[in-house]
């Protein structure tokens, strides 16, 4: 840290970063086998929805649950907010 002059990784931080990497490399971080965590997003009138260059946009459940859906659109409209 150039104001602290103090390392950005303690002890306690490495561990935590090399137990996240241990869970990676242990195949914890991917999708099982034979699961897909994307479906075709299709608008009301039941066509697949397209991006501007014509390709298929998809829905993905990954980290999320059904309730959270709802509030996408907020995430979608506010998401350039940071």
């Amino acid at each position: 840290d150039s104001k602290t002059k103090k390392p950005l990784f303690n002890e306690a931080a490495w561990k935590k970063a090399n137990n996240v990497l241990k869970e990676i490399l242990e195949g914890n971080a991917a999708d099982p086998p034979g699961v897909s965590f994307y479906q075709p997003a299709f608008g009301a009138d039941g066509k697949p929805l397209l991006n501007s260059f014509g390709l298929q946009i998809y829905d993905c459940c990954r980290g999320t649950n059904n309730t959270e859906c709802v509030h996408r659109h907020l995430r979608a409209t506010f998401n350039n907010w940071r």
